[in-house]
């Protein structure tokens, strides 16, 4: 039997004390481990900072906030931000835009990669040329608006379809011409199916003043009918032939493409996969039921 002595006892004392402070530490931190799972708590209507959804309601939620440390934070369909809302307060709309306070008492509509316009330019393509039949190809109501030389009459308004380069594009950019005209006269140009404006995007004068006429245009794209991706032009004047060429589209990446080839076939077969893939109820239920342009 080994006799204890003074630096023994101490030494002892010591591991007993490390010993105990290493427990205590355990405990602490499966204290702070289940603080930090724990979802935060909120009554129905008040702001979840952070945790899993607003008292448990998770039916449908449309936006979901990833949280490594716990359950994620769902958003559901809310009402307006209230006016005295703090800023950066966030809300998720019935068709799942989110908006949020960036101005006191003015809320706006976060812009994502599915709902952003961006400008996309495309090698020059002509889709009007009244001076040829082949030309004429995308005029979707030919009969009654052309002379035997394929002039636009005076009067008349024709509906051309576009959607052969762009599948349910918000607005072109492009080149109007006129030419060969008969008399004086202005040529309007605006979305399918929109009330024709009472503006002129080109004025011309008799083909004895002049060779051609082009200016540039911007103009939104509607729907005619039944036929999506379609422009209207109107001839106020004499009988005259109008070309247009377009080099760019507007588009809203979630809802809309761009084709690099024009062939007629493939450009079919394009837009039947598109409209599948992005039926235009899906638009027009982001939308309200307007096209952009139309807002």
């Amino acid at each position: 039997m080994s006799k204890e002595t003074p630096d023994s006892s101490l030494g002892r004392r010591r591991l007993l004390r490390r010993a105990g402070t290493v427990a205590a530490g355990v405990v602490g931190a499966g204290a702070v481990s289940a603080a930090v799972a724990a979802p935060a708590q909120a009554a129905p209507g008040d702001p979840v900072v952070q945790g899993e959804n607003n008292n448990g309601n998770t039916a449908d939620p449309l936006v979901t906030l990833n949280n490594p440390g716990g359950p994620a934070l769902n958003l559901a369909p809310s009402g307006e931000i209230a006016p005295d809302a703090p800023v950066g307060s966030l809300r998720v709309d019935g068709a799942g835009n989110i908006w949020t306070l960036a101005v006191p008492g003015l809320p706006e509509m976060v812009h994502t990669s599915f709902t952003a316009t961006q400008l996309v330019p495309i090698l020059p393509e002509r889709v009007l040329n009244t001076r040829t039949a082949e030309g004429r190809a995308n005029v979707i109501n030919q009969a009654g608006n052309f002379d035997s030389a394929g002039r636009l009459l005076s009067g008349k308004t024709i509906h051309v379809y576009v959607g052969d380069l762009a599948f349910n594009a918000v607005a072109l950019h492009g080149n109007l011409t006129v030419t060969a005209a008969l008399g004086d006269g202005y040529l309007t140009l605006w979305p399918g199916g929109a009330p024709r404006p009472a503006t002129s995007v080109i004025n011309y004068a008799a083909s004895t003043k002049l060779n051609a006429l082009a200016n540039h245009v911007v103009s939104g794209i509607g729907v005619n009918g039944d036929t999506p991706d379609v422009i209207s032009i109107f001839n106020s004047g004499n009988a005259a032939h109008v070309l247009l060429d377009i080099s760019a589209f507007t588009i809203i990446w979630g809802f809309s493409a761009v084709f690099a080839d024009t062939g007629a076939g493939a450009a079919a077969a394009r837009i039947s996969a598109a409209a599948a893939a992005k039926p235009m109820s899906r638009m027009a239920k982001r939308t309200d039921g307007k096209a952009v342009w139309d807002k």
